[in-house]
């Protein structure tokens, strides 16, 4: 007697949109339904019938390659999705892809909004959650100081930033309820090893909202904070595409060599946030003659 084979039957089982937060994940797993339950499909044949390059869609999955809305409308007769379904596949794809803070925040309103969402997506939006307030990743950090006490008046006391005790309570309710934060056998509150989940939009809109406000108190440090307590360094150059990917692979490495300072530190008296910023000072020839095209047409 032959084996059920699990992973046919696991392909066989038509995935469900909105149990996915990666659009990318779910067209793969979309393919591979198909592919199991009819008969000559390939995802070459699906790029050929939608009228894309037969190695697009293989580009896209892998990361190599954004999905456009435009690409997205040429594949939609070909998805045998539902109005619905597809109109939630697109809302992932902007969250994924778009460049556009604002417009990802959006597209993660309008999901919210969803009563699948807000079933299925605990774990992506507890990390939103999180990481939206710096104030959480900080209170969290704290308790790893000897001398931390879960005491709000004395978080509050800490901080250099105000924060009222109101928000203080909230921070510690959501760190311990989401296991950030335990009891120890003391009853002492310690921070935990707990992961945060890095994958999806939502995250990316998470971690925006979280730079942000570190930038915006990295610019006040400057004017309150002593010289000898911190340090803001920067070189501004020119540079081109391949110079860019060496700053960027720089500091990846630095990044990781700081996580393994952060290992090793057994000494901690204060929580520090330390960044690396490469950001552009000046649009590519390429964009800047596109928007002046633009102004010359909106002109005449």
């Amino acid at each position: 007697m032959n084996k059920a084979n699990p992973r046919k039957s696991a392909a066989t089982e038509r995935p469900s949109v909105f149990e996915f937060h990666d659009y990318r994940v779910f067209i793969r797993a979309w393919i591979e339904y198909r592919k199991a339950t009819e008969k000559g499909f390939s995802m070459r044949r699906l790029a050929r019938d939608a009228g894309l390059g037969t190695g697009f869609l293989s580009m896209v999955l892998s990361r190599m390659r954004k999905l456009t809305h435009e690409k997205l409308l040429q594949l939609k007769p070909h998805l045998s999705l539902k109005l619905v379904e597809f109109q939630y596949l697109e809302l992932l794809r902007v969250l994924s892809d778009s460049d556009s803070v604002e417009v990802r925040a959006d597209a993660l309103n309008k999901l919210q909004r969803h009563p699948e969402y807000k079933r299925q997506k605990k774990q992506p939006l507890e990390s939103y959650h999180y990481l939206s307030h710096w104030y959480y990743v900080a209170i969290r950090e704290m308790a790893m100081l000897k001398e931390f006490r879960s005491d709000p008046k004395w978080i509050q006391s800490r901080l250099r930033e105000r924060v009222s005790l109101t928000e203080i309570k909230a921070a510690l309710d959501f760190l311990t309820e989401n296991n950030y934060l335990k009891q120890d056998a003391q009853g002492n509150l310690v921070a935990t090893e707990k992961q945060i989940d890095c994958m999806g939009g939502v995250f990316r809109v998470g971690l925006g909202n979280f730079h942000r406000q570190m930038l915006g108190l990295a610019a006040k440090e400057i004017q309150r904070s002593p010289s000898d307590k911190r340090m803001v360094g920067g070189h501004t150059f020119a540079l081109g595409p391949q110079d860019y990917e060496r700053v960027k692979l720089k500091i990846d490495e630095l990044i990781k060599e700081m996580a393994d300072i952060d290992a090793a530190s057994s000494d901690l008296s204060s929580v520090y946030h330390v960044a690396v910023t490469a950001f552009p000072l000046t649009e590519t020839s390429t964009h800047s003659d596109s928007l002046n095209l633009r102004k010359k047409k909106k002109a005449s």
